[in-house]
């Protein structure tokens, strides 16, 4: 559908409309990663986990009513001490932890891109128009994607060529390795990026939330792959019912503290590459803590009139008398992927 038809659907062009808007917050799905790079088109990295993993996996996550891994390591972790204590064999739990660590490393390695295979001109664009055309962002994904345009605008900022850049709290007590998680910021020159369901480079220490770093000549994921050989599972929420996400963003101070940024958030929000399903409804009833104007990008591709309608009007039924105002735009207006 070209331009015109879709704007008698009420669905705009996003620089038609964006004068209306200063610089609005970002709301960002898997959609923004899968326009970077195809990989991502899957729906988690637990079902790519299970999918490939051994049929005890399928049967421990389920009995256990979680998709959270390191809380599968912490259970068979336990059994091998109690069965220690009994005397009993506990050769294949010690196994199936090395099966749950590699298995999780073979996904990453699946599905996420090494760094020497981004383009690193997309990077550059994608950094400016963040830095220029909006405010903070709030993320869905837990991928390493805007972990580069983060260290970009920095990068940028320090090179003076923007005056801001992004930063995601992680500023507290650091070595070569890891930097800890700050629940404050006050500096004027940065705005902030919130993984709302945390992230690959993210790990947490008993209480304490931290960021491992990259290192010179070595690949951020490797680095992550061996921090779960050693034992650590990164703190991202994968998959599950909107309760399920609840409970795994509890165990995180880091996590409890994105949420409650979006629910405080009063500014003008948009959305993008996320349909908000019910298992996202932690996120629904956190945007809707406060009026705002939203602003929702549509995915077209080649849907017909009817589909895009019924979307419209679920959007709409999500939203409408929460927020302020509610505009709709064509999403392929808005990015320079």
């Amino acid at each position: 559908m070209n331009s015109k038809e879709l704007n008698l659907l009420g669905i705009r062009e996003w620089k038609w409309i964006s004068k209306n808007y200063d610089k609005p917050n970002l709301l960002l799905g898997n959609g923004f990663s899968v326009n970077i790079a195809d990989q991502f088109n899957y729906k988690s990295l637990f079902e790519e986990f299970i999918k490939n993993a051994d049929k005890e996996f399928s049967a421990l996550f389920k009995m256990f009513g979680t998709t959270n891994f390191e809380i599968i390591q912490e259970y068979l972790t336990h059994s091998t001490k109690v069965n220690q204590i009994f005397d009993l064999e506990t050769e294949r739990i010690f196994k199936a932890i090395e099966n749950l660590k590699n298995g999780l490393i073979k996904t990453i390695n699946k599905v996420h891109p090494r760094f020497k295979e981004i383009d690193l001109n997309q990077i550059d664009r994608l950094t400016k128009q963040l830095v220029d055309d909006f405010g903070d962002v709030y993320s869905l994904n837990y991928d390493m994607f805007l972990y580069h345009l983060i260290m970009h605008s920095v990068d940028l900022y320090k090179q003076s060529e923007r005056e801001v850049a992004y930063q995601d709290y992680f500023w507290g007590n650091s070595n070569s390795e890891t930097i800890e998680f700050v629940p404050f910021q006050n500096f004027k020159h940065y705005k902030h990026v919130y993984y709302l369901h945390g992230a690959l480079c993210y790990f947490k220490n008993d209480i304490i939330d931290y960021k491992i770093l990259r290192k010179p000549a070595i690949e951020l994921i490797e680095v992550i792959e061996n921090k779960i050989r050693e034992g650590k599972f990164p703190l991202f929420v994968s998959e599950g019912t909107s309760s399920d996400k609840l409970k795994s963003i509890g165990r995180s101070n880091y996590l409890n503290f994105c949420l409650r940024k979006l629910k405080t958030d009063k500014e003008p929000l948009l959305v993008f590459g996320t349909s908000l399903s019910s298992n996202d409804k932690h996120i629904v009833d956190a945007i809707c803590q406060n009026k705002r104007d939203l602003i929702i990008a549509v995915y077209i591709g080649n849907k017909t009139e009817t589909i895009l309608n019924r979307e419209v009007a679920e959007f709409k039924e999500m939203f409408d008398k929460k927020c302020s105002s509610i505009d709709f735009i064509n999403s392929n207006s808005l990015f320079k992927f």
